[in-house]
Formats: C-alpha cells, sequence, structure tokens
C-alpha cells in the first residue's frame, strides 16, 4: 500500500492502485505450446550428407545506424578486427536467435535457470511477511538473535565452516547494542576508531524548531518516539498525520546526523556482562572475560543498532559445514555490495583467517544462508523455470524446435533403445560473420550514461500479476507464479543524451552515429521453411527495427536490418566445379517471400497462425520492432519508457503489458480521429 496521502488517492477500496511502473523494457508472452520441427533426434539433416531438397549458401545483409551505436570491446572503444570497426557476428547471432525464438514459438531456453534470494525485512509487498515466516519471526515477541545464529566462517581447503560462537543463558549468541549505548563505552576508544564505527554524529543537527542545544540525538528521537507513540493510540485520522508527521521527523533527524566517516567494520573487544546487561568493553584481552568481536557491515536507511558476537565455542560438535550452493549464493548476492572493507567481507582469507558471520539451519539443522548482518538473504521457494507455464514441454524431451535445429545444441538429452538415454550435442547450420563498417569517413565520440540493468529479483514487473494490490502481488515463492516473457527495450525515435550527475556510476559508450555495416550468413542443409525463418528473423516486417549494443535502455543502438542477397550453391556442381561462384545461384525477392510463406505454412499446420496485426502475442513483438512514438513524451517525467526513481520503484507498482500500451495509443488515435472531424 502507498505510504502517504498521495499514494492514498491511487488507491480504492480494496487497496487496488490506478498507477502503474515506468521501464524501458517490456515483455513478449510465451507461447502457450512449443512448436517441433524435428520429432526426434534422427530426422535432423546431417551435415555430411547433401540432398536436393536442402538449401545451402549464404544471405548478405546491412545494417544501417538510426541511433548511435556502442558496440564495446570489453576495454575503451568500439569493437575492431584487424583496425576495422565491426558488429561481431555472436552479437548479430543473438539477435536473430531471440527473434527465430519468438517467431518459431521455441521453447525460451534464453532464460537461464537460478533460484533468487531476498530480503523482504520492511517491504511495502506481502515479501515482508513472506520473509518474516520464513524466518520464522511472525512473531512480536520473537526477536532476531532468538532465530538467527552467529559464528565463527574459516576454510579449509576449499570447504567453508562455520563454528558456532557461544551461548548465553537465553540461547543467544549475539546481542545486538543500540548505539546510543555503545557511545558509554567510547572513552577507550581512539578518535580514528570513534570516527569509522560510530553510523551518526555527536554534535546534533536538526531541521526542527525548539530544540535544546544540550540534547543529544538520542535525547531528541526519544522525544520524538514518545510523541508519536501517543498519537498511534488516538487513532484517529489527525492522529493519522501526526503519526506520519513523527515518522518523516525521525527519519530526518537520522539523515541528518549521519556520520560520513562511518566505515563497515570487524573489531575484536573483550566484553563483560552483569544480570544481562553489557558492563564492559575492553580493547586489551582480558581472560578473566569473554571476548567476540564488534561489527557492522553497513549503516544504510535508518540502523541504529551494532552486534556483539559472542566467544567462539571449542566443541567439536559445533562445527557446521557450508554447502556450495549458499557458498555461492552469498559470493554473487552479498560481497559486491560492499563499497569499503571488502578484505572484511569476502570470502578471502588470506589476512583474516576467520570471520564472524550471522547464519540460519534450515529444518535439518544445515546452513541455510550466512551473511555479515543478521537480516539475511534467503533463497525464493522456487526457481525460474517453475515460471515458464508452456502446456506442452513435457512433449519435448526427445523432439527438437525450429531453434534447435538452426542453431545447434549441446547436452541434449534423448532416449535410445530399450529406455537408456545418452546426451548429444548438434552443430548448429547457420554461422555469422562479422559485420564490417563499409563508410570510408567514421566518427566515434564518447557519451556517458548510466548503465543500469533490469533485475528480476523485481517481480513486480517480470511476473506476471493478477492486481497491483501491493499485498496480493505474486512473488517466486507462490507455486501459480508465472513469467510475463522474453523481455525487450523498446524502440526510441532518439535517443536520450542527457547528462548524468552521479559519479562512479557511469560509463562511457564510444559511439557511432551513422553509417552502415555488411555481414554475411551461411547456412547449410536447410529445409525451405528454415530458410523462411531465417529470413523472417532477419527482417520480419518491412518497417521492423531492432536494437543492439550498450545503452538500449536510453534509445541507443537502434538500427535496421536488411537483406540486400541471397546466394544458393548448386547440390551438384559444388564438389564438382573449381570456381563455385560460377554455380551460385541469386535468390530472388519473389523467392524469398515463398520461403518465408512455407514457414507460416509450417507453422499454421501446427495450429499457430503468424499474423503481426492481428490482436495477441504476434502483434506485441510487431508493436516491439516498431515502437510507439506517441507515447515518447521527450525527456518529460511523464515518458512512459524510462527507468523509475528509487523512491517509486520501492512501491512495487507492476508494469503494463504491451497489449495496453496498444490500446491506449488506439484510444489516443480515435479521441485525435474525433477531434478532427468536428
Amino acid at each position: 500500500m502507498g505510504k502517504n496521502k498521495e499514494n492514498d488517492k491511487n488507491n480504492d477500496k480494496k487497496g487496488e492502485r490506478t498507477t502503474y511502473a515506468k521501464a524501458p523494457y517490456n515483455f513478449i508472452p510465451f507461447p502457450e505450446k512449443v512448436v517441433y520441427r524435428y520429432n526426434s533426434i534422427d530426422q535432423i539433416p546431417k551435415h555430411h550428407k547433401f540432398d536436393e531438397k536442402y538449401k545451402s549458401g549464404y544471405i548478405e545483409y546491412t545494417i544501417e545506424v538510426e541511433t548511435p551505436l556502442c558496440i564495446s570491446d570489453g576495454k575503451d572503444d568500439f569493437f575492431k578486427v584487424n583496425d576495422t570497426y565491426a558488429i561481431p557476428g555472436s552479437t548479430v547471432r543473438g539477435k536473430i536467435r531471440s527473434n527465430a525464438e519468438i517467431l518459431s514459438c521455441a521453447y525460451p531456453r534464453i532464460v537461464e535457470d537460478k533460484t533468487f534470494w531476498y530480503r523482504g525485512v520492511a517491504d511495502q509487498s506481502n515479501l515482508r511477511k513472506e520473509y518474516w515466516e520464513n524466518v520464522k519471526l511472525n512473531d512480536k515477541n520473537i526477536k532476531i538473535n532468538d532465530v538467527v545464529k552467529a559464528g565463527y566462517l574459516s576454510k579449509q581447503g576449499e570447504q567453508l565452516i562455520i563454528t558456532r560462537a557461544q551461548e548465553d543463558e537465553n540461547g543467544h549468541s549475539f546481542k545486538l547494542i543500540h548505539e546510543s549505548k555503545l557511545r558509554n563505552f567510547q572513552s577507550f576508544m581512539s578518535d580514528d576508531m570513534r570516527n569509522k564505527i560510530f553510523m551518526y554524529n555527536e554534535n546534533v543537527q536538526s531541521n526542527l524548531e525548539e530544540k535544546d542545544n544540550k540534547e543529544t540525538i538520542w535525547d531528541i528521537l526519544e522525544r520524538l518516539k514518545e510523541k508519536r507513540k501517543k498519537a498511534i493510540q488516538k487513532k484517529d485520522s489527525a492522529s493519522q498525520e501526526q503519526k506520519n508527521k513523527g515518522n518523516k521527523e525521525i527519519k530526518d533527524i537520522l539523515e541528518y546526523n549521519k556520520n560520513p566517516k562511518f566505515q563497515p567494520y570487524i573489531q575484536k573487544f573483550g566484553y563483560r556482562f552483569n544480570r544481562g546487561e553489557l558492563k564492559g568493553l575492553f580493547l586489551k584481552i582480558n581472560p578473566k572475560y569473554g571476548y567476540g568481536y564488534l561489527m557492522n557491515s553497513t549503516n544504510m536507511g535508518n540502523k541504529q543498532n551494532h552486534y556483539l558476537i559472542y566467544q567462539k565455542s571449542n566443541k567439536e560438535e559445533d562445527q557446521l559445514f557450508v554447502e556450495n550452493e549458499v557458498k555461492i549464493q552469498y559470493e554473487t548476492s552479498v560481497k559486491y555490495r560492499h563499497n569499503t572493507g571488502k578484505d572484511k567481507f569476502n570470502l578471502n582469507f588470506e589476512r583474516i583467517k576467520e570471520k564472524p558471520v550471522f547464519y540460519i539451519l534450515d529444518e535439518n539443522q544445515q546452513v541455510k544462508a550466512f551473511g555479515f548482518t543478521p537480516y539475511l538473504k534467503i533463497s525464493y521457494k522456487n526457481s525460474i523455470h517453475k515460471g515458464i507455464k508452456i502446456q506442452n514441454k513435457e512433449e519435448g524431451k526427445n523432439k527438437l524446435d525450429y531453434v534447435q535445429g538452426l542453431f545447434g545444441f549441446t547436452n541434449f538429452e534423448c532416449e535410445e533403445h530399450k529406455g537408456k538415454k545418452r546426451r548429444i550435442a548438434y552443430k548448429g547450420r547457420v554461422s555469422f560473420t562479422n559485420a564490417k563498417y563499409k563508410n570510408k569517413e567514421i566518427k566515434i565520440y564518447p557519451v556517458n550514461k548510466n548503465l543500469l540493468k533490469p533485475n528480476p529479483t523485481s517481480f513486480q514487473l517480470y511476473l506476471k500479476q493478477e492486481s497491483n494490490n501491493v499485498s496480493e502481488l505474486k512473488t517466486y515463492n507462490q507455486d501459480d507464479f508465472e513469467l510475463r516473457g522474453q523481455k525487450f527495450y523498446w524502440l526510441k525515435k532518439k535517443e536520450d543524451r542527457r547528462k548524468v550527475d552521479k559519479k562512479g556510476y557511469t560509463t562511457t559508450l564510444h559511439v557511432i552515429d551513422q553509417g552502415k555495416f555488411t555481414g554475411k550468413i551461411y547456412f547449410e542443409n536447410l529445409y525451405a521453411d528454415e530458410l523462411g525463418l531465417l529470413l523472417m528473423a532477419i527482417k520480419p516486417l518491412e518497417d521492423a527495427r531492432d536494437n543492439l549494443g550498450q545503452g538500449k535502455p536510453y534509445g541507443f543502438g537502434k538500427v535496421n536490418f536488411n537483406v540486400i542477397n541471397i546466394k544458393e550453391l548448386d547440390r551438384k556442381e559444388r564438389f564438382t566445379n573449381l570456381n563455385i561462384k560460377e554455380k551460385q545461384k541469386i535468390i530472388t525477392k519473389k523467392e524469398m517471400a515463398e520461403y518465408k510463406d512455407e514457414f507460416i505454412k509450417y507453422m499454421k499446420e501446427k495450429g499457430i497462425e503468424v499474423d503481426f496485426e492481428k490482436s495477441g502475442r504476434y502483434k506485441n513483438y510487431a508493436t516491439s520492432k516498431r515502437g510507439i512514438e506517441e507515447l515518447e513524451v521527450g525527456n518529460s517525467h511523464k515518458n512512459e519508457f524510462e527507468y523509475m526513481r528509487v523512491e517509486k520503484h520501492i512501491e512495487r507498482e507492476i508494469l503494463k503489458n504491451v497489449t495496453d500500451y496498444e490500446q491506449k495509443v488506439q484510444q489516443m488515435k480515435i479521441i485525435k480521429f474525433e477531434e478532427e472531424i468536428n
């Protein structure tokens, strides 16, 4: 639900919102069923056998640049081959394969199967409830250190091991220490340590009226919290406004007083407790008392606690093995988030042999997740592929679709005699050369952009949603979740060259403003309908455009593919005539159309109508290749196809589908027509 009055206006009585997310990308729905071109591996053409019914030759094509194009060489320049600017054959292959996959209703193998991890501690959606239930924190009487444990991470060979920390009388292996309490022990700290450890400044800065100059930040917060508590107890509209105002005041105080010198830290300390209360912290370890680690990996949000991890257990049975999957999750999801202190929070043990961590166990008492904050990322219940709801995907165990047949495959499992299985690979029957820059003169210049990447963990955008109610969104935890389809970036009339001010987050694109590239696609032993699909994948519609390279979210890389020539090799003369060029047959435009018709005919026999004007999946695909200029409004905040601000993203508004945009444009045209005739 919305956080403020402005959002509440967009909610109806049932909590359904009328505002939607913005994004420079959208999705072509996956097919309801896969069209299989070959019923078994034995039907696919062999590379060493030739037949009159097969087509072999090459296609010459051009790529014309319409908005600045950047194909990076991975260093600091546009891609080159022997000092000639070019588009790699692999880039062209990827684009053509993607188009062929949609056109032929192939299985979406471009979607990599993986399981995501999440931390929904304060999420506005139902993910928050799912998170608390998953980590068993849905009871208000349960504290984080009742469920999450602390220990010491080390490495034995390639095996990660967590040794449990000792527990107190409450079964806790670590203690949360509020920063106001930690300040009581600052006298033994050096100035440098104080500057780095504390998240907030001692010298209070505030925009509040009636502030006593002698008040500490914690005095002010306590007063504001008490004021907010009284407002909550009244439960009327005026009190609700007072509560919202109080929340904002608390947030502002914390933001204004953040210590810019804070660094994530791990510091060894001796400690002493008396009746559960922390009575002492010592830099010099005293054998009379326990010793452990004080640590804090981030000061994000309104965080106010530090963590004291107790002394390591010396019992052999308190060692826990970390499975490789959990290790990989940590490496990909946690360590790269830290901009400082990386040596402390990575899995390199050369300098630090053991590191204090937090962890939780699954029902089998195995390590489920670990990290450097008690609020750990945990895995979703389901992996991505469970969201691909295709009716006949189980039928494809021994069958092959168009894309497999054209582009090849590896590790394909099929059944042999008497139910025995084998895994085989097949080399594709199409190959791509680099497309070289055709023009004599070339001008390459730099453009700085923030190359944000869409993240499929944004379930409100990547999954089909039946409701725009933030409390009813589908996540990867529900068994009936469904992926929206194959992602594409909206084509734009003009690129966005607005300057990006955020330092450290920009990438320099070296772009070509105009010109043409030329390349070839070689094909071998194709059926007529397969050649027809290949031609359609290059140029599905006369007004179709594609986008290549970097900067696609900002309108960079819009290009126009065109087939300029097709030559077919003569089968009989191929191995008997020394001058093969004399026996090449030029395919006419009429013949190209006939090959495309063969593909369309085959699809129709399988119950699929390839119609780009009829509503549905193919029309969505055509829209993605044409763009929707009517909804582009320059640099205005109303632009439908820009990234949202972060503060809007966390509200979890869902994304409209392509059909919604098509209908909106149609309505705009009707209104414009009525205005003209009136």
